[in-house]
């Protein structure tokens, strides 16, 4: 079977909330549609068509709440392309256009078109501007701004008229300076401090435990929950302890702990962190370093807690007891675990040339790399679906 890479990136709206994914697909789109609802979570799912797929009988399998249509292809639309996109269009489909790619097609195109997209990086702030201000006077037509990498480019979009955002500008710190820590955010990193130290121990996690009733409350009900599968309720911290192990107990908790300090942030923040920390994890049983996963599990984890604590990377690891490697992963220098970490930030970039390298290096078959991929999602989304919360 032939590797089927597809990796999603969120969408957000004016609260930073996410409206849909875009799905970025590295194979024929024929070979990914079984996938589309578990990866886009339910919410709907922008998908690039090429003229020959933009057919409704193709496109009709899938819901017009799920599939949206991204359109950039360039060259003149036959007669029949475009009489599938009306039909779609009148189905309830939402077509998305890059004026810049659509050409001499866009006037023909454009009046079927729900939402345009804009990409940051091509654009200057004029462009971006003037493009709302002509083509927002169509009436019902959105903007979606492409590449959006800080909070204050969100911000001025926003502001402009733009109602969706796509790039990483979520996953970064503040921008305005670094302040003081929020008092919960304070707590919290002791907590995790505390945790990260190698010699916390079973009493030291139960004494923990005893004093903080909260924590110990969303513990226990994330472990009876349906994703975690165990058949027998746990109904004591003692019982915890002994079914999961000090060190299983160890990781919920740093969960716990970490979705607690985004608590204020967009909540795709603490699904990147989770979907980084499995997908390292996995990638790295594969490899000569699977006795090393639980390193690279941690440092996916802790990959974006500089923008959850909006606090720098070398400040806050001063505080955690990790190890050098792991703290030396989290700087961005280089050692013998870089490759697999890199090789999960090229997939979320849906860099597949890099994808290859690294995996090439690390003996990783494609394959395998795609799976894993899918099944952190998967695992990521199950586990942030109300079971981390109040």
């Amino acid at each position: 079977m032939s590797k089927i890479h597809i990796c999603r990136q969120p969408i957000f709206d004016e609260a930073r909330t996410v409206f849909a994914y875009d799905l970025l697909y590295h194979s024929g789109v024929h070979n990914f549609f079984e996938h589309i609802g578990i990866l886009s979570r339910g919410k709907p799912a922008f998908i690039n068509f090429s003229c020959d797929l933009l057919r409704p009988e193709i496109i009709e399998h899938f819901s017009p709440k799920l599939v949206m249509i991204s359109l950039r292809q360039k060259g003149k639309f036959e007669e029949k392309v475009l009489a599938g996109l009306r039909k779609l269009r009148e189905l309830g489909y939402t077509l998305s256009v890059d004026p810049v790619s659509l050409g001499n097609n866009l006037q023909t195109i454009l009046p079927l078109a729900r939402i345009i997209r804009v990409d940051y990086a091509s654009t200057s702030d004029e462009q971006r501007q003037s493009l709302v201000e002509k083509m927002g006077k169509r009436g019902r037509v959105k903007f979606l701004l492409e590449n959006v990498q800080t909070i204050g480019a969100f911000s001025q979009a926003r502001q402009l008229g733009y109602s969706y955002f796509q790039g990483h500008f979520f996953s970064k710190p503040a921008e305005i300076g670094y302040g003081e820590v929020k008092a919960n955010k304070i707590q919290t990193l002791r907590l995790l401090e505390t945790l990260s130290k190698p010699e916390t121990d079973r009493h030291e996690i139960e004494t923990i435990l005893r004093s903080d009733a909260g924590l110990s409350y969303k513990l226990l009900r994330y472990i009876n929950s349906v994703s975690f599968g165990i058949p027998k309720k746990i109904k004591t911290i003692e019982h915890a302890v002994s079914m999961l192990g000090i060190s299983g107990v160890r990781r919920l908790l740093t969960l716990i702990a970490m979705n607690e300090a985004a608590d204020d942030k967009p909540a795709e923040l603490m699904v990147q962190c989770l979907i980084r920390a499995h997908f390292c994890e996995t990638l790295a049983s594969g490899t000569k370093f699977k006795e090393r996963s639980p390193e690279l599990f941690l440092a996916g984890l802790f990959s974006l807690i500089d923008a959850i604590l909006d606090q720098p990377m070398a400040d806050i690891l001063q505080q955690l007891s990790l190890s050098d490697d792991c703290q030396n992963l989290l700087l961005r220098k280089n050692n013998d675990l870089s490759d697999i970490c890199r090789l999960v930030t090229a997939y979320e970039r849906n860099d597949w040339d890099e994808v290859g390298h690294h995996a090439a290096t690390l003996d990783l078959d494609e394959k395998l790399v795609a799976e894993a991929y899918r099944e952190s999602v998967s695992w990521a989304d199950k586990l942030t679906n109300g079971n981390l919360e109040e």
